[in-house]
């Protein structure tokens, strides 16, 4: 399999654990033969915080798409996520008043 990197993405992609990293590559949706399969050719590079890997499915050469996110990406959302319960939360039990 013939792979690449930005040193950006790599830096990224050598954090995860190999079993991590195969699990990405052998579960991806390919559009063409509409169901999972896995991607080869990769390319690997860093788009709006998310670390994008590029390549082709194995069973029909389709160009295939996964999207992970980086460690601050993550964080981010995990924020994002907590914010949002702690509103719903305050918003009901809040009493409203007419």
């Amino acid at each position: 399999m013939q792979c690449g990197f930005t040193p950006s993405a790599k830096k990224i992609w050598e954090s995860y654990t190999e079993d991590v990293r195969a699990w990405l590559l052998n579960n991806v949706w390919c559009s063409h033969c509409r169901e999972i399969s896995a991607m080869d050719a990769v390319f690997g590079k860093i788009e709006s915080g998310l670390l994008m890997l590029r390549g082709r499915c194995t069973r029909c050469g389709g160009n295939v798409v996964r999207v992970t996110g980086t460690p601050k990406a993550r964080f981010l959302f995990y924020k994002f996520l907590v914010n949002r319960k702690i509103k719903d939360l305050l918003e009901a039990h809040t009493p409203k008043f007419p």
